[in-house]
């Protein structure tokens, strides 16, 4: 890395900080070199860097009663731009990992069969791998026969893991700041500040699914006798939805068809009809065909590493402090905040992080809140010496004087959470799907209030669950589309939503429902009793959530399928895991300490 920095003092009243950063970054290589990561080096990253500090003397004029005149009020700016770095580490979990992943190695779960059990001596169970080599899928043992699986043919080979592949241009993801204060000295040694502060994070780690399952679709890993040995590919273009009237879908959208590689069920019991020649294919929740309608029917679901990864954060920050006199100090911040982004997390490609709901435009799918979005946010730190008998003279001065009172008082609002469906709407294969909203005015409120409603109303229809906490009338299950029910069969083939082929259009975004906030007081008080010259006592009580505020959870269940009434809260949380890091709820705590100094 190489940079060079100079500050300029234009005039008396003016500062500007000018700078220049270059890194580079080389590509990640094993120490053996016995495989490829499958990106270079990253060698064009340029980091500019401006900042002033300007003080403006305003003398005989309106403004200057307002900013206090000179050296009480100055101006300050910057912008920069800085480079994170790319860990191997960060995109090698689990799974998804270059050295766990063929011609490199290979990723498998054991479990012990009945009834054997694990042996140190054996950790997975006999299984050999062979480096360099695939492991595929076979061909079903009827595909070779004149007339298939009973008039269908089912190609194997296909890889039988989940491929990672990284962009070759795979690059540094970084950040712009900038930044626009404003301060002014007040009486009583105090001063205030008043801020801007925003970023934009550019390039950030992104797991964009590939060969997701397609709709309509022809797939060339599904072939059909037409008559007379004539084995055509079949189209994918039929699926049993919701009050469906089709025959074919007797159960709605949990028809379930038989296996394609059964060799005694029909083509009609495998969800395959002919129609003028060509072989139509059937789709449901129940037989989701995901593998056949793959594009690349040599391999799974695979994941790219990219850079398509962004964040905005945008900030206005007041901020006022005074310094030490008559015993008391304080600082106080009040922060006005949005963080708006494409996933909160890289290390993950679970729900409500980087999964997309539609191959399209992957990141727009994913935008929204950020997870760690806090609107509002006001903390409050102080000190104070009590005036009386500071310098404990007597014995009543060693008991009532020098004693000291510190805090911290916080104030934030809700962090967001997101409400899935719960299980594959659009049949991609992929999960994270969200629900469409009957009642959009229902979205971006908080659920905060797991109080519980007792008694429970009377006036509940039949087969409606029981909103028993004050939190389930703030997000109810019935405002979604699908309704919330107990699994996807308690809603029923006639009542489950599926989409195929959708990309998620109308349904609802991330994060947009917010949890509790918090209201939270700790509180410090303590004295230093001098016994000698170089010997002292202090003794110290300390109050975590001194009010004893509950800080309640998010809802159990943030999916309309869940058995959990959807916004039935059931746990508190410990925001600050104070004291002990083991207690799950935010209930007050204290402790005493004596402490000798000597």
């Amino acid at each position: 890395n190489l940079y060079g920095q100079d500050d300029l003092r234009l005039r008396r009243n003016l500062t500007l900080n000018l700078g220049i950063r270059w890194e580079g970054v080389r590509a990640p290589h094993e120490i053996k070199d016995r495989f490829s990561y499958g990106y270079g080096g990253d060698y064009d990253n340029l980091e500019a860097r401006i900042g002033f500090a300007w003080m403006p003397e305003m003398r005989n004029s309106w403004l200057e009663r307002l900013t206090g005149g000179p050296s009480n009020f100055v101006v300050r700016g910057g912008y920069g731009i800085y480079h994170s770095r790319l860990f191997q580490s960060i995109f090698s979990q689990s799974g998804l990992n270059f050295r766990a992943q063929p011609p490199n190695g290979f990723f498998g779960s054991f479990a012990s069969p009945a009834p054997a059990i694990y042996e140190i001596s054996d950790p997975s169970l006999g299984f050999v791998f062979t480096p360099g080599m695939a492991t595929r899928s076979t061909e079903p043992s009827c595909s070779q026969t004149p007339s298939g699986c009973n008039g269908v043919k089912l190609p194997g080979g296909r890889l039988l893991t989940t491929l990672l592949l990284p962009e070759p241009s795979l690059g540094s993801p970084y950040v712009q700041q900038w930044n626009l204060t404003m301060e002014r000295k007040l009486p009583w040694k105090m001063a205030v500040q008043l801020g801007y502060n925003g970023n934009r994070g550019i390039g950030y780690l992104f797991y964009q699914p590939l060969n997701t399952a397609l709709f309509p679709m022809t797939s060339q890993a599904v072939l059909v006798d037409v008559g007379g040995g004539n084995f055509q590919q079949v189209v994918f273009d039929r699926a049993c939805l919701a009050n469906s009237t089709d025959p074919m879908c007797p159960n709605g959208a949990l028809t379930t068809f038989s296996s394609l590689s059964s060799t005694s069920a029909t083509l009609a019991q495998k969800g395959i009809v002919i129609d003028a020649g060509v072989p139509h294919g059937y789709i449901s929740l129940s037989a989701t065909r995901t593998t056949e309608r793959r594009p690349d029917i040599t391999s799974g679901r695979n994941v790219a590493v990219r850079n398509f990864g962004w964040s905005y954060y945008h900030a206005m920050v007041l901020k006022v402090t005074k310094v030490t006199s008559h015993g008391l100090s304080f600082s106080g911040f009040w922060t006005l905040s949005k963080t708006i982004e494409t996933g909160s997390e890289a290390t993950t490609t679970f729900v409500d992080t980087n999964v997309s709901t539609g191959q399209r435009e992957p990141a727009r799918s994913l935008r929204g809140l950020s997870s760690y979005d806090t609107r509002h946010r006001f903390v409050l730190s102080y000190a104070y010496e009590l005036p009386w008998m500071k310098s404990q003279q007597g014995v009543l001065g060693r008991i009532v004087g020098g004693w000291n009172i510190n805090g911290v008082t916080t104030f934030q609002s809700g962090n967001p959470f997101t409400v899935s469906v719960g299980y594959d709407m659009n049949l991609d294969g992929e999960g994270g799907d969200r629900p469409r909203i009957s009642d959009p005015s229902f979205l971006y409120r908080s659920v905060d209030d797991g109080r519980a409603m007792s008694p429970c109303p009377t006036a509940v229809p039949p087969g409606v669950i029981c909103p028993d906490s004050l939190s389930q009338t703030q997000l109810p299950g019935s405002i979604f589309i699908p309704p919330q029910a107990a699994s996807t069969s308690a809603l029923g083939g006639n009542n489950i939503v599926l989409t195929p082929g959708e990309d998620g259009s109308g349904s609802i975004a991330r994060n947009t429902f917010f949890g509790h906030g918090m209201n939270n007081f700790d509180i410090a008080i303590w004295k230093q009793i001098r016994i000698y010259e170089q010997v002292s006592l202090q003794l110290r009580m300390e109050w975590y959530n001194l009010f004893n505020r509950t800080i309640f959870d998010l809802p159990s269940a943030r999916t309309v399928i869940s058995s959990i009434p959807m916004g039935r809260i059931t746990a508190e949380r410990n925001a600050f895991n104070y004291v002990n890091a083991a207690r799950g709820g935010s209930a007050r705590m204290g402790q005493f300490a004596i402490r000798l100094t000597f």
